[in-house]
């Protein structure tokens, strides 16, 4: 702590008379020379804390020897800064320096990369550690990201990449916020450094953020940490130098460095705090997902949990990426929609679903917290979890997926619930209440009208009796009023209670009362009393009522709906339908002639006849995610978009699946096709003449741009060669199946990214200056090329609602030797094409 200043004196021997006269003169010199009391008390503090001082010589002998310095700045991204500051300290630094950055960096930071001169630094920003340029002179990474808008969230392996630096002069800058100094972790990352840097081919800089774990997130100080490893040689000495000469410059008051202090001698609990957080968040997260599994979420487009498989995250991200797509068709909508939208949601449906459970969420700005907390991220609500109770742990997952099943269960034709304030606040609070009435807290009467079609009953008396059929629940105990249709008379009144109310649960046709509590909620929660307002009453009699049916998961277009008898009455079925409602066996796959046996939506890896009883991971270029933590329709898309022969064997080895340590099966099929800093593809081998590209521009944080960008990029390719037609698996414009082989693909598709990917602010600014009067008719993707198909049969998305604005955005793609094909229609403001 460097406060006091004293020398210690111990004299060990037999006080002989040899001896004596030495030991009385030390106790005279002593009264002669007095150290005053608080200094006395100061290190009588510390010589409590002797086994502690041990331990901290320990580690200062094993893993801090080429410490140059430690040091506190009044902020977080201050640090990171700083570290551009000690660089013109290096002699023989490259001119512009070479700087690779992974895109799950601090967001701010970022944008402060992209802002600094192009004569000062080449910035290579990269998604994973594998596509990292060695030759950088700085890299700027971080072990777990922090970064909620990022569509797949991973840990990095920090220790591979300094496995693979050279052995040149570079510096590698590890944000260590989401860790404790002393863990496993950043001990392993030093240990595999400390030969680089004994030699002097590495500078190791370690940055935390000391406002989020390292003060037990009491949030009462902000302060950064920079500690700085290396030989101290000629090359780094300048650099050592002017890091104290800033900190200087730019003290941190005292309070906060005593402040600080006093927490770094509780490095081992706030080791135990981080873990602590780290356990509770996978406990909800992998709770959440077995809910939606349970009750057959199939399609979670409009409202999903971020794929993780990053052990070390400290929240859960819930994205409306999908809904974009669906509400944005027409990439009319601006991005304070967005913002609008998850904050109603919030306020409307998440706090009233925890404050009915006594759930103590705030909206705090920031993560690790002791009590969970939630933020809107652009377009993700960003969830921390905290250190409450297991009970409170799985109230948290039954609100969290009770919101999911509801948002990703409305009809797509509903879009007031997106669009219009009013009737989104009443559709929510109709769900609370249904909420409150099913869970055994509460239990509260709740009764609703819910509303059918009435076109096919021109009477209006039959109208009226027929489209009032209620749901009423009793201390936690589900009626439904329903028309029933008899042969022996048109129709007649009926009520059923929970043993006669029927929903086929995966594959199974179940009795409402032997289902759990959070499966009824959901179940119910498909019927809506809340009209929508374009639905009109004459004469109390409800004219153009839509039906109100459940969505089915698989096409937006089908919906399930309720059924009734004398005897009972069914929702029909939430699954998937078709090919996984019966087995089918797939492969065998190379290179290792693995099977996969599809029953009823389980997945099993089998050799032969024997089953493999090990965890089944798909591998997307670098990234890995577990299987079963995939929706159930993407699990689908892998295994139903192939190349197969009739018996599911695969042609090629365009699909590679192998046992990996005998720990894990590894499915590889989806491969890089481009891949630059911003944004990459991948390419799957459907036939010879077809081919899927997922197109992902993961540096842009804006959801709307980058959906516009994946569809002007296809855009681009058809105009390159109207031979191509294309098509999307959904409204994401994610996924596009193209007429095209992989050979011929990738030169087009390498283009066609760079072009949309350097043009990208220029369509940002047509999008914010798009006109109404652009949106007419529509703009067909397939052309001439209608037979266009999903390998399942499933119909593609094959037309956009704005064909003015792809034509305006084509202007400015298109290269300056290709004519127009169609005139120009830029919004007044956006400028000129150039």
């Amino acid at each position: 702590l460097d406060k006091r200043s004293a020398g210690l004196i111990v004299m060990l021997n037999n006080n002989d008379e040899y001896w004596k006269g030495a030991n009385e003169e030390l106790k005279t010199l002593e009264q002669a020379e007095p150290v005053d009391v608080t200094t006395l008390q100061f290190f009588s503090y510390f010589h409590q804390c002797a086994d502690d001082l041990r331990k901290y010589i320990e580690m200062i002998n094993e893993n801090t020897r080429p410490v140059q310095g430690v040091s506190l700045t009044p902020y977080a991204m201050r640090a990171f800064v700083r570290v551009f500051q000690l660089i013109d300290k290096y002699p023989n630094s490259s001119k512009p320096l070479r700087v690779s950055v992974t895109n799950q960096s601090y967001y701010e930071w970022l944008q402060d990369l992209e802002r600094l001169d192009q004569h000062r630094i080449s910035l290579f920003l990269v998604q994973h550690l594998n596509e990292v340029d060695l030759n950088s002179d700085v890299f700027f990474v971080e072990i777990h990201p922090n970064n909620v808008v990022a569509t797949k969230q991973f840990a990095h392996d920090v220790i591979g990449l300094v496995g693979q630096l050279p052995e040149r002069r570079s510096t590698l800058v590890i944000d260590i916020t989401l860790n404790a100094l002393n863990d496993s972790e950043v001990k392993g990352i030093i240990s595999k450094a400390l030969g680089l840097i004994e030699s002097g081919h590495l500078n190791l800089i370690l940055i935390q953020s000391l406002t989020k774990f390292s003060q037990l997130r009491l949030d009462k100080r902000s302060a950064g940490l920079i500690v700085m490893l290396n030989n101290n040689d000629e090359y780094w000495k300048g650099a050592n130098e002017e890091l104290k000469t800033l900190e200087q410059a730019e003290p941190v008051d005292v309070t906060t460095l005593q402040f600080f202090s006093y927490f770094h001698q509780c490095a081992d609990d706030l080791r135990k705090y981080i873990e602590m957080i780290n356990e509770n968040t996978r406990h909800v997260y992998h709770s959440v997902m077995t809910q939606l599994d349970e009750m057959e979420v199939l399609s979670r487009k409009p409202f999903r949990l971020t794929l993780s498989s990053d052990p070390g995250a400290c929240y859960i991200a819930l994205n409306i990426s999908g809904l974009i797509g669906i509400v944005n068709e027409n990439f009319t909508l601006q991005e304070n929609w967005m913002e609008q939208f998850l904050k109603d949601l919030l306020k409307h449906f998440i706090h009233p679903l925890c404050r009915l459970l006594k759930l103590p969420l705030t909206e705090r700005m920031s993560i690790g917290f002791p009590l969970s907390s939630v933020n809107v991220v652009f377009d993700s609500l960003r969830i921390t979890i905290g250190l409450e109770s297991k009970a409170d742990l799985d109230h948290y997952t039954d609100v969290l997926a009770y919101v999911a099943f509801v948002l990703n269960r409305i009809r797509i034709d509903r879009l007031e619930l997106y669009t219009d304030a009013t009737y989104r606040k009443e559709y929510f609070e109709e769900k609370v209440n249904l909420f409150s009435a099913l869970h055994h807290l509460h239990f509260t009467p709740y009764e609703v009208i819910y509303y059918i079609n009435t076109n096919q009953y021109r009477d209006r008396e039959r109208a009226r009796h027929f489209v009032e059929r209620k749901v009423w629940i009793q201390n936690g105990t589900v009626n439904i009023c329903h028309i029933a249709e008899i042969p022996t008379q048109f129709f007649t009144d009926k009520t059923y209670d929970e043993s006669h109310i029927l929903v086929r649960v995966w594959g199974t046709e179940q009795a409402l009362c032997d289902l759990t509590y959070p499966q009824k909620r959901m179940v119910l929660s498909c019927l809506t009393g809340i009209r929508s307002p374009k639905e009109t009453t004459t004469n109390d009699v409800y004219l153009n009522v839509e039906e109100i049916k459940i969505k089915q998961a698989n096409l937006d277009s089908q919906h399930v709906k309720i059924s009734a008898t004398a005897e009972q009455i069914k929702f029909e079925s939430f699954q998937i339908v078709d090919n996984w409602d019966k087995i089918q066996i797939y492969g065998p796959f190379p290179p290792d002639n693995i099977n996969f046996r599809l029953n009823n939506m389980t997945i099993s890896a089998l050799i032969g006849d024997n089953e493999l009883n090990l965890p089944i991971y798909v591998k997307q270029g670098s990234m890995c995610f577990p299987l079963l933590e995939m929706p159930i329709e993407d699990r689908e898309f892998l295994f139903a978009e192939g190349p197969y022969k009739n018996n599911r064997t695969p042609i090629g080895n365009h699909m590679m699946v192998k046992k990996v340590n005998e720990e894990k099966i590894v499915i590889e099929r989806d491969y890089i096709c481009v891949s630059k800093p911003g944004f990459t593809v991948f390419q799957r081998f459907i036939t010879d003449t077809t081919t899927y590209f997922e197109i992902d521009y993961w540096s842009i944080k804006d959801p709307l741009l980058a959906r516009f960008m994946r569809l002007m990029t296809a855009v681009y390719i058809h105009k390159k060669d109207t031979n191509i037609g294309f098509g999307a698996r959904d409204k994401r414009l994610s996924h596009f199946l193209m007429n095209i082989d992989l050979d011929r693909g990738k030169p087009f598709m390498t283009e066609a990214t760079e072009v949309v990917y350097h043009k990208r602010d220029c369509l940002h600014k047509l999008l914010l200056h798009v006109e109404a009067s652009m949106v007419e008719n529509t703009y067909s993707f397939l052309q001439r090329l209608s037979n266009l198909r999903n390998c399942s049969g499933k119909s593609l998305v094959t037309y956009i609602g704005n064909p003015g604005l792809i034509t305006a955005a084509y202007e400015l793609l298109k290269p300056p030797s290709v004519p127009a094909s169609l005139p120009a229609a830029l919004p007044p403001g956006t400028g000129s094409p150039s």
